[in-house]
């Protein structure tokens, strides 16, 4: 049950840093119409809380089950990115999860598989598993 809660808090923490990270970009900056800054800015804040998160799992836990704790939750944080841009826009909603979704879970998850893989060579070899 920890590992599940664990997983829906990293992926929550995510769906959420991001659009609003992106919407709090658009309005520091002014812009009101199409802000290609404010979705580049959001898709770096969800790389770097999946590099930084995973690899502080990976210090602390062997290498296999954060992998796919990570992949569980680049899956899982992308699907609520969607839902946050399906209630905002409903009629783009089914093209964001065939196009915007995958990319979105592969923004989070490359940085994160590096991150994982850098932490398991912080552990301490003893604990290395």
């Amino acid at each position: 049950m920890r590992i599940i809660g664990a997983v829906l808090v990293r992926a929550v923490v995510i769906a959420v840093a991001m659009p609003l990270s992106g919407w709090l970009f658009a309005m520091v900056t002014g812009g009101s119409d199409a802000n290609i800054g404010a979705g580049l800015f959001a898709f770096a804040v969800g790389a770097l809380i999946g590099f930084l998160w995973a690899l502080r799992d990976a210090s602390r836990m062997a290498f296999g089950p954060v992998a796919v704790r990570w992949m569980l939750v680049s899956v899982l944080g992308a699907l609520g990115f969607w839902v946050f841009g399906a209630v905002r826009e409903p009629e783009a909603a089914l093209s964001d999860l065939t196009l915007v979704a995958p990319m979105i879970a592969s923004f989070v998850l490359v940085p994160a598989i590096a991150g994982v893989a850098l932490g398991a060579t912080m552990r301490p070899r003893d604990a290395r598993a």
